[in-house]
């Protein structure tokens, strides 16, 4: 049954308390009380005494809150910043030790092939300190993010940065 009330003087649709005195909520659709009723606070408005009318056909009723599921832990990113540069490592380490031993060579310095071979093996070891520190960094940030095990340095020593990265990979990956 509808109400009597004209569209440009009716309130917005929205919870408002109960017309009949009850001690609830009644949904206002705009034009008429529907029969969607609920207990909770919140109305949205105030009603005004001459949208008195008769409950219509079911509407909206308030929801049941959902019961509590599993908590699950957020996933963090596996990857850091540092692993990027170790899996980029290996496109750069020969360049480094490649100009060093061409400078050597190309600069006169070198008076033999062992000084220029042993400026490159100098070359060699000095540019995997960054390795080793980006593959510590990287290890650091895996366990402050929640991965346990986080791989250990050691791999470093068995071709750095490979072993390192494949256990990595298959650490994170569980």
């Amino acid at each position: 049954m509808a109400s009597p009330v004209s569209v440009l003087t009716a309130p917005a649709p929205g919870w408002y308390p109960d017309p009949t005195g009850a001690a609830t909520y009644r949904w206002w659709d705009g034009e008429e009380w529907t029969a969607g009723t609920h207990a909770g606070t919140g109305a949205t408005g105030v009603v005004p005494e001459r949208l008195f009318a008769e409950p219509a056909a079911p509407e909206p009723v308030m929801p049941e809150p959902a019961a509590p599921g599993p908590v699950r832990r957020a996933v963090q990113p596996s990857t850091t910043r540092w692993s990027s540069l170790l899996a980029a490592f290996p496109a750069v380490y020969p360049l480094v030790v490649g100009m060093s031993a061409g400078i050597a060579y190309a600069g006169g310095a070198a008076s033999s092939m062992a000084t220029v071979a042993g400026v490159a093996i100098a070359a060699a070891v000095l540019a995997l300190i960054p390795a080793w520190a980006f593959a510590a960094k990287d290890r650091r940030e895996l366990l402050e993010r929640g991965y346990e095990p986080a791989p250990a340095l050691l791999w470093m020593l068995l071709v750095p940065p490979f072993a390192y990265l494949i256990v990595r990979r298959r650490l994170v990956g569980r």
